[in-house]
């Protein structure tokens, strides 16, 4: 981020922001090797983490449809 702040000419606003995405970041400890070893033996399944964020979203859907529909029902 840093070198696309020196590098490139941007419009202030992209500027303030990677500048104050670059101090964010830059007050967040590192991990540890443990948790390194751990996420390299635990990789994350993108597949199935979509998955279930569809689903959820697809009950979600569903779950406010019927709310509104059994109030509809009671109010006319």
């Amino acid at each position: 981020m840093t070198e696309v702040l020196n590098t490139e000419n941007l419009s202030e606003d992209k500027v303030m922001i990677l500048k104050k995405r670059i101090e964010l970041l830059s007050n967040k400890p590192l991990p540890t090797q443990e948790q390194i070893d751990w996420r390299v033996e635990n990789p994350l399944d993108f597949h199935s983490l979509k998955q279930k964020k569809d689903k959820l979203k697809r009950d979600l859907r569903i779950k406010i449809f019927r709310h509104f529909r059994n109030n509809r029902q009671l109010v006319g």
